[in-house]
Order: structure tokens, then C-alpha cells, then sequence
């Protein structure tokens, strides 16, 4: 038997398990000697890494673990090459090796897409997940085992690090001393027996496996993983609800819910800051070119020093992302906390721009902001015991929620309707991604291309009946209402005339 639910203490939510998250402990003002060491061992763990990455960032780590690849690298990398103590040469392996296997995870799962949209036969496409498994389509000269070659190198890039930043310790490489108030932690260095020791803001609870990562502006952050109870939320509806993502707000729900509505104008604000600040910038990084040029090589490092460096900008830059995480986790917990099913548009479309932002930044940060609103939907989804359900996002724009046909046009934020009527864009596109769920025809991995065709044939019948009842209703001298419930598989539910 499972373990039974219980309520939290304090609160009428109940108990679901746990799960694990990553939190992070901040180092309160560091010496620079003790900074000055660890961004050595960063530096060192960095060039491990970054070797790593380019011996088996490719295929050629494909379904092999992490303890033979370790096996096989120590012999021609040892441990003395990097200057390394063997329990950080290791760490960093691991971690390298695992960071590797996760990028070739994500690829599998685009794999797999390609894999149901290709096949319709249950047994051809457990065949094609049995090659993507394995080895197999590596070395089988077969038809469908090049096929799925070729798939997966287009989706498989290969990889590199530059990463010169972060450590990895386990349990055993750290210690965390209690003095009054406040907490130390105590790392291992690259000599054995030595320690550096780091004040933290606050008492965190820190177990488990680390990473320490130091930032461009100086800053040290320890990110580790915390068990955290998963929870019921009472009283919320058991219905499902189908959420937007848009640029205005972060999410626009089928009931007509509008959350996050600070997000585009955070977003807005700061792509116009970064194009206004890249254009000062590449002014000033002109003019040290031409004094170096001429010789003037003072100005010229004044300049880089400066005008030229990144502190302040890294800074905004969390700052930003702060804000829009906030905004993003905080609009998805409402939802989660209110329903207990939210159907989402599958997450592999960039956010469409609504106001005209255009060049790399806007690309960005649309591209960045597409990944935190997945991760939010998935982390909190977990933490309160949620269902996320992702659908087709072909057309869920373009069609008319009320009917599920292609009538219709949307302009900005409105979607006009062909009798005259307009809706809320995201709105009416909240409610297509709901009715996708029950949608026996559209699935989440079918192509845009099929979708258009099922709601071109949809739309074709529902014209044809439309005007079959306009005829009839003209002809008896009645006035005509049209009302369309929608499709269920091949059936048409139409019309309830007075």
C-alpha cells in the first residue's frame, strides 16, 4: 500500500511525497585571497571540462556510462595533468559526463517527436524507440536505423565548454561549522589537507552534492539540493483549464483569467535598455579600437576598464530575471493552486512578438523566457501534485474557440470573427488549447501541415451546413441562430435552431 496522505501542519493541504529542489546559499564577503584560490581550482576544473567536452561532446559518448568513460580518460588525462586532487578530478567528471547525457536526453526527446509524427503503426514506432535506446542505429546499415541516424544528427550538435567558473563537491569534500549565528563552510582545495573557509549569509541547510559557482561580478553562490513535501492544494477545482502563454501577460487561462500582466512591459523595458545600451557600448569599443590605432594605448585601457565592463550589467541582468522569474513561478502556482488539470501549448515555439520588438535581444530574451515558463509549468506542476497536459499548438491562434474552424482573423490583441463577434486573442486561443485536450483527431506530435488540413475539412462542412440551414431558414420565413458545438472524432455536433 501507498503511503496515505496526510495534511501539512498549520494547513489544510495534504501531504503528497516529496521532491527534490536546488537552492541557493550566498558567501557574505569573501577575502580576495580565499577568491583568488577558488577561481584557480575553477580555473583548473574549467580546462578538465572543457577537454571532456571536446573528446566526448560528440556521439561518441552515446550510451556509455560515466564510470567507463572516467576509466578510459584517466588513463590519458590523469588526475597530476590539471593539478587536481583525485576526488575533484573525479567529481568533475562525473558531472561533466552527466551534464553530456542530459544534452543527449533533451535530443532524444525531439527524436521522439520526429518519430510520432513519422509513423502511425504502434509496432513501427516501438522499433524506432527501441533503436533510439541503444547503440543500434550507430552501427545497423538498415533503412530505418540511417533514417534515425540522420534524424539524430540533425538535432545533435556537438558540444563544447568554456565554462571556467564552477566547482562540484560531494558530501565528503565539505564541512559546515556553526559559530553563534552564523554558518561556515569549509571546501577542499586542489592540496590535500587544505580548506577554505567561507562565511554564509544566514544558516542554510546545505547537504548532498554542490556546485560553487562564482560570478562575473564576484559574487559566490552555493547551489544545492533540498527535499521539499509536495502538497494537495484543497478545495481546487477539478476541472481542466487551457493557459496561453503570451507577451503582455504570462499567462491568459480559458475562464478568462489574466496573470502576470506586468510581464511584457518588464520585458519590453529591458530589451529597450539593452539595444539602447549595446549601441553606447559598441561606440565606446570603436573609439579604444582607434586610439589603439593610433598608439594611444592609456585611453584605450581606460576605455576597456571603465566604460567596457560587465559587473554593472551582470547585476541588471539578475536583477531582471529575478523579476520575470517571480512573475512567471507566481502566475503558475495561482493556476495550479486553483485547477488541478492545466492544458498548455507544447513548448518548442519561440513567444510570438506582439510588439514589434525586433533584433537579438528581443530574440533573447523571448528565448529565455520560453525556457523559464516551461520549467515553471514542469517544477510546479511536481510541487503541487498538478497534471500538465501539453497539446498541438498548430493554429490554436487562427481557429475560432467557439466553433473549432478557420473563420475568422486576429489582429494584435483581438480575434474578429466572421459574424461580427471579437474575442480576446489569447483568450479565444486559451480555449482552443482546452478543447485540444479532447480532441480525438489533433495529437500533441502531429504535423501543422495535418492539423490545417483536419480544420480546412472541418471548416469546409461547417459552411456547407451553415448555409444549408440559411437556405432552409429563408425559405420558411424564420429567423436562423447558429450555434456549433464542436467535433468529437469524425462526428459533427451542429445547431440549435429556435
Amino acid at each position: 500500500m501507498g503511503k496515505a496522505k496526510r495534511a501539512l501542519p498549520g494547513s489544510k493541504n495534504k501531504y503528497a511525497g516529496s521532491v527534490v529542489v536546488t537552492r541557493i546559499a550566498t558567501v557574505y564577503e569573501i577575502e580576495i585571497a580565499v577568491l583568488e584560490q577558488l577561481e584557480k581550482i575553477a580555473r583548473l576544473c574549467g580546462i578538465l571540462r572543457s577537454e571532456l567536452w571536446n573528446k566526448y561532446g560528440s556521439l561518441k559518448s552515446w550510451g556509455i556510462n560515466k564510470f567507463q568513460i572516467e576509466k578510459e580518460f584517466r588513463v590519458t588525462h590523469p588526475p597530476e595533468k590539471y593539478g587536481l586532487t583525485s576526488k575533484l578530478y573525479e567529481r568533475t567528471v562525473y558531472k561533466c559526463v552527466d551534464e553530456i547525457h542530459t544534452y543527449q536526453d533533451a535530443v532524444k526527446a525531439s527524436v521522439k517527436d520526429e518519430i510520432y509524427r513519422k509513423t502511425d503503426s504502434e509496432i513501427e514506432r516501438k522499433y524506432y524507440l527501441f533503436l533510439l535506446e541503444r547503440r543500434f542505429w550507430i552501427d545497423v546499415e538498415t533503412k530505418r536505423a540511417k533514417w534515425l541516424h540522420s534524424v539524430i544528427r540533425k538535432h545533435f550538435y556537438r558540444g563544447h565548454s568554456n565554462v571556467r567558473n564552477q566547482i562540484v563537491y560531494n558530501a565528503g569534500m565539505y564541512s559546515i561549522k556553526q559559530s553563534g549565528k552564523y554558518s561556515y563552510i569549509e571546501l577542499a582545495t586542489a592540496l590535500r589537507g587544505k580548506r577554505l573557509v567561507l562565511p554564509l549569509r544566514g544558516n542554510p541547510e546545505i547537504s548532498g552534492e554542490i556546485r560553487v559557482i562564482i560570478q562575473p561580478d564576484k559574487r559566490v553562490e552555493i547551489h544545492y539540493p533540498k527535499k521539499v513535501e509536495k502538497i494537495v492544494p484543497e478545495n481546487r477545482s477539478k476541472d481542466a483549464v487551457g493557459i496561453d502563454r503570451g507577451f503582455t501577460e504570462v499567462y491568459v487561462t480559458s475562464n478568462g483569467e489574466f496573470l502576470g500582466t506586468d510581464f511584457g512591459k518588464v520585458i519590453s523595458q529591458e530589451v529597450e535598455y539593452r539595444v539602447e545600451r549595446g549601441s553606447k557600448r559598441g561606440k565606446l569599443h570603436s573609439l579604444a579600437q582607434k586610439y589603439e590605432r593610433e598608439g594611444n594605448h592609456t585611453k584605450a585601457d581606460n576605455i576597456r576598464k571603465n566604460n567596457l565592463g560587465v559587473v554593472k550589467l551582470t547585476r541588471k541582468k539578475r536583477k531582471i530575471e529575478g523579476q520575470l522569474k517571480t512573475l512567471v513561478f507566481t502566475a503558475t502556482v495561482q493556476i495550479f493552486r486553483s485547477y488541478g488539470t492545466v492544458v498548455y501549448e507544447d513548448l518548442t515555439e519561440p513567444i510570438k512578438d506582439k510588439k514589434g520588438l525586433k533584433g537579438k535581444a528581443a530574440a533573447r530574451m523571448s528565448s529565455w523566457c520560453k525556457g523559464l515558463v516551461a520549467d515553471a509549468i514542469k517544477e510546479v506542476s511536481v510541487r503541487l501534485s498538478g497534471q500538465a497536459i501539453a497539446v498541438n499548438a498548430a493554429f490554436t491562434s487562427r481557429a475560432d474557440s467557439r466553433y473549432g474552424v478557420l473563420l475568422g482573423e486576429r489582429k494584435a490583441d483581438s480575434f474578429h470573427c466572421f459574424d461580427g463577434v471579437v474575442m480576446q486573442s489569447d483568450l479565444n486561443a486559451a480555449r482552443n488549447i482546452l478543447l485540444r485536450k479532447d480532441d480525438a483527431e489533433i495529437t500533441r506530435y502531429m504535423k501543422f501541415t495535418t492539423v490545417k488540413s483536419i480544420l480546412l475539412r472541418r471548416t469546409e462542412q461547417f459552411q456547407e451546413i451553415r448555409q444549408r440551414d440559411i437556405a432552409k431558414a429563408l425559405d420558411s420565413q424564420i429567423p436562423c441562430k447558429h450555434g456549433f458545438t464542436g467535433f468529437k472524432g469524425e462526428q459533427l455536433c451542429l445547431f440549435d435552431l429556435p
